[in-house]
């Protein structure tokens, strides 16, 4: 119903996180469209107790989006936009399970999100892609070829060579992807592992992260095969040598996607 993020227009902070594996919390505030107590953003004296914590007075908010809707622009944020971003989240809920809601109180709600993740999480799925790209024009154009198997290009054509990790949404859910990891293997032992976090070649070409991923659509990270030859340079002045690679993407809800093993031969240019 809430479909997995704050209610704020394009926020991507995930309603539910997970504290531990196999263990979801919600990650978000339970907020009031017309406020709960005298003083407070929106309060109508008008409503009952009972109308003020019901489910069609709550919406999920931020905390960021909390504090911004009832403390520091609540004027900007009115009972009717509110209401908008509400009805507009929850359009898919039937008449049905709308009179089963209105039972819903603001002291049941946090319990019955966590409850209802927990029985439908297998629809929230991801799947990562690793393959190469050659890059045309100072990254005016980007080639997605399989792993190692670089396309020619016209005579004269500026190209950069580059490895694109690929992340799809396959479920029914939008995953968020909170952050991108390149685990590099040292003298093919799976013990041990040099990470390199966070960087980003193209700034401006990759998505931002966080990055929400609909489902049915996929986002593309490129990372600069220079990059890679820098990693294996600097492991290789402390006389060792980097065998293989992975990827691994950390989601908003706290799981972790991971590619397959590649040989880091696999990368070299075929010409």
């Amino acid at each position: 119903m809430a479909r997995g993020t704050c209610y704020f227009p394009d926020c991507e902070t995930p309603t539910i996180v997970f504290v531990r594996p196999g263990q979801p919390s919600v990650n978000v505030h339970i907020a009031h469209i017309e406020g709960a107590e005298v003083g407070s953003a929106r309060y109508n004296e008008e409503m009952t107790n009972e109308e003020r914590r019901s489910f069609a007075n709550l919406l999920l908010l931020c905390v960021p989006h909390h504090d911004l809707v009832d403390h520091k622009e609540p004027e900007q944020y009115t009972v009717e936009t509110l209401r908008e971003w509400k009805a507009s989240r929850e359009a898919a809920v039937s008449e049905a399970d709308a009179a089963e809601l209105r039972g819903i109180t603001e002291e049941s709600l946090a319990a019955a999100i966590e409850a209802a993740f927990t029985a439908v999480r297998g629809v929230r799925e991801a799947a990562v892609e690793v393959q190469s790209a050659t890059i045309i024009d100072d990254g005016a154009g980007a080639l997605v070829v399989p792993l190692g198997q670089y396309p020619l290009v016209m005579s004269g054509t500026e190209v950069e060579k580059a490895v694109a990790l690929i992340v799809r949404s396959t479920g029914d859910l939008p995953v968020v992807v909170q952050g991108i990891s390149i685990y590099y293997r040292i003298d093919n032992d799976p013990t041990v592992e040099s990470k390199l976090m966070g960087r980003d070649d193209y700034v401006g070409r990759n998505p931002r992260l966080p990055a929400r991923v609909d489902p049915g659509d996929s986002k593309t990270w490129l990372t600069a095969l220079a990059t890679f030859a820098m990693m294996v340079r600097g492991i290789a002045a402390s006389g060792r040598e980097i065998t293989h690679f992975r990827y691994a993407v950390d989601l908003g809800t706290g799981e972790v996607l991971k590619s397959d093993v590649y040989e880091l031969d696999v990368l070299l240019p075929n010409d």
